[in-house]
């Protein structure tokens, strides 16, 4: 199976006081740092990090990862830009893809390898969604059939309308924590999940 990832990271942080929320120092480590981080220490390949707010202070973050960095000119029409540029610029021969959100601190290599396990153990799923006590959450894997529909996404939205109309065709695949429901929208929630500030001793620990 030859799966990738690709993380978006393009996004304004309109909710998030005092700047970009991607690039908050969480013990050393940025927001973005932390998400790519897990993804390239996954089986996921290649991964690719779509960026376009403040691209050049993404980058600068991410400059010592070997990620692909997409750029999406048209990020200020919303989250389906992002993903159509990340999905346009897969290359050819993939399985599927996950769509993983860059403000997610908690997700680990093993959420993504679970899903990449799941969708290899056969089925024929259009799409792969974690769970944590009943409740869906993020990364969605999604199988090459249905690259074309989230190409074709349009606003502010992503994949949740594709994951309703398909549903005969969406696996859910259980986790064994809440890390794949945890996003953060403001610095009330780097205290609420309990996340560091500041610096720590090893920049690039992916917790």
């Amino acid at each position: 199976m030859r799966i990738a990832a690709v993380v978006l990271a393009a996004g304004q942080s309109t909710r998030m006081e005092g700047g970009n929320k991607l690039l908050l120092d969480l013990g050393g480590m940025t927001l973005i740092e932390r998400t790519v981080g897990a993804s390239l220490a996954s089986s996921a390949h290649p991964v690719l990090v779509v960026v376009g707010h403040e691209q050049d202070r993404v980058r600068a973050a991410l400059r010592h990862l070997d990620a692909t960095i997409v750029q999406n000119p048209n990020h200020a029409t919303g989250l389906a830009s992002s993903i159509r540029a990340g999905i346009t610029a897969l290359p050819q021969g993939l399985d599927g893809a996950l769509i993983m959100l860059g403000d997610m601190p908690h997700i680990r290599p093993d959420h993504i390898d679970r899903l990449i396990t799941s969708f290899a153990g056969g089925g024929d799923p259009l799409a792969l969604v974690p769970t944590f006590k009943g409740r869906r959450g993020n990364p969605v894997l999604w199988a090459a059939a249905a690259f074309p529909m989230l190409a074709a996404l349009k606003g502010d939205i992503g994949g949740r309308a594709l994951l309703t109309r398909h549903g005969d065709r969406v696996r859910d695949v259980t986790m064994a924590d809440d890390g794949i429901l945890i996003d953060l929208d403001s610095r009330d929630d780097v205290t609420v999940y309990q996340l560091p500030f500041g610096p720590a001793n090893n920049r690039h620990r992916v917790d």
